[in-house]
């Protein structure tokens, strides 16, 4: 979403992934963190949906500002599997037969619903 009124540099620019790319703390999700998820899976980010709700910081954090101690169960299982490494698509692919948040489904059929992998109360319909 582009804010109204801003003009020169940040004039027609997305606000949200502006955040994103700001490192609060030092322990911050990163841009290429965010760009990596909407590069697997863009395709399933919804206006609408929970998972587009949380886009792009609370996929994996549970709160503002975004910090390495304030990761939900998948943004844990994600940090596990990239083990000190930069988030690639190979370790959000390495996660996404586990079902995170234990509500009974994956992380990946969530993704696919639209919903979100690290909130036990946001889950696709049986």
């Amino acid at each position: 979403m582009a804010a109204r009124g801003l003009t020169g540099a940040h004039a027609g620019r997305d606000l949200r992934a502006e955040v994103a790319q700001v490192r609060l703390g030092g322990a911050a999700a990163k841009a290429p963190d965010t760009a990596v998820f909407r590069q697997a899976y863009g395709a399933y980010i919804k206006d609408g949906t929970d998972l587009a709700k949380a886009m792009p910081c609370t996929v994996c954090h549970t709160a503002m500002p975004p910090a390495k101690t304030n990761l939900n169960p998948y943004g844990a299982d994600v940090g596990k599997a990239a083990a000190g490494k930069a988030v690639d698509i190979k370790i959000l692919q390495a996660v996404e037969k586990l079902d995170s948040d234990k509500d009974g489904f994956s992380n990946l059929d969530e993704i696919k619903a639209g919903t979100h992998p690290g909130n036990p109360a946001s889950k696709p319909r049986k």
